[in-house]
């Protein structure tokens, strides 16, 4: 996981924070009681059109993310959805990046 790592809201800013921070926010309001239950997936033709933008580009060009997993099922009334960046380390190792979080499923 990113040190800082940073979640973007859907339609709104995000924050920054450390990974320990992050985590509590997840266990606390952005993962369903039943944490088995998000639905995740590399498949293109399941991602939201976000307006038309590409995933990649989310974060800037600066960034070379290597990976972007969506995932449904997400917040405490299980109707959220998730983007989850990976990005590649100096070793070739991926790593969690970032994640763009919507509590309605973005613009599906």
């Amino acid at each position: 996981m990113a040190d800082p790592f940073t979640i973007g809201y859907w339609g709104s800013q995000g924050h920054t924070d450390s990974p320990s921070n992050i985590m509590q926010e997840l266990r606390t309001s952005r993962l369903p009681e039943d944490a088995s239950s998000p639905m995740f997936t590399a498949d293109r033709e399941a991602f939201p059109p976000l307006g038309g933008m590409p995933v990649e580009v989310m974060f800037g060009p600066g960034q070379d993310v290597t990976f972007v997993i969506y995932s449904e099922g997400w917040g405490l009334d299980g109707q959220g959805a998730a983007l989850l960046y990976f990005a590649e380390d100096a070793e070739g190792d991926l790593y969690w990046y970032a994640m763009v979080y919507s509590e309605t499923h973005f613009d599906k």
